[in-house]
């Protein structure tokens, strides 16, 4: 039942536990939050540091699912190559959004590699608010699945165009670095980014640090945070 690499739960567990917990959560009208945490560039730090440096990051975020166990029920599996599994109980939608809160703010400050190269991870986190629906393991680890990316889509929808033209006249984007960086604040890995504007890796690599140069920022999660707060500049 533990994955060889990382010691904590694998996925033949997730399959053979979680059933069990939402029975109990169902007759105990408690309710019970499933989160599906991905690593979105978990290939380009393979790349960039080889089959070592992907066992480092997975080791890692399994020691952060280990600190998200509030309860002896809680439990956290590693779930395919580059996604884990977190249930936790008694948890409403309120607390799961500051739990995934809390998971990014880790898992975005481990760093890898050297000063000069320092790698960062990319995550995605959905979850699944079970509160006694006829619901299948395999269908709610899905619904949790449909948010990885709506969470990044919602913010980015709720500033107007406007708001973001303002940002990327004030530091003379162009054009191409704005397609760029709409990409990035929603989440896109740079491989992912690479294919939607058929470009090679080098050359996103190019535009993204000619937006951090323009904008004074140093990382994704800073570019992120200035262009999704409002008023700031």
């Amino acid at each position: 039942m533990k994955d060889a690499i990382t010691q904590i739960y694998n996925e033949k567990h997730i399959f053979e536990r979680l059933p069990y917990d939402l029975v109990k959560a169902a007759e105990k009208r408690t309710s019970l939050a499933v989160f599906l945490i991905r690593i979105a560039n978990l290939e380009t730090l393979a790349n960039a540091g080889g089959d070592s440096l992907r066992e480092r990051v997975i080791k890692e975020i399994a020691r952060v699912m280990n600190h998200m166990l509030y309860k002896s029920s809680d439990w956290a599996s590693r779930y395919r190559e580059a996604d884990f599994v977190l249930v936790v109980h008694e948890m409403n939608k309120n607390k799961a959004k500051r739990t995934c809160q809390r998971i990014h703010k880790k898992i975005s400050s481990l760093k890898f590699g050297s000063i000069q190269n320092n790698i960062e991870i990319e995550i995605k986190i959905g979850y699944h608010i079970f509160t006694g629906e006829n619901s299948t393991p395999e269908q709610i680890i899905e619904s949790a699945e449909k948010m990885l990316s709506s969470l990044k889509s919602a913010a980015i929808e709720n500033k107007s165009a406007r708001q973001y033209n303002q940002f990327f006249n004030k530091h003379l984007l162009t054009l191409r670095e704005r397609e760029v960086a709409l990409l990035l604040a929603a989440g896109n890995s740079n491989t992912e980014i690479a294919k939607k504007i058929f470009v090679g890796l080098s050359t996103v690599k190019k535009h993204i640090s000619a937006i951090f140069l323009k904008t004074n920022t140093k990382s994704r999660a800073e570019f992120i945070a200035r262009l999704t707060v409002p008023g700031t500049d």
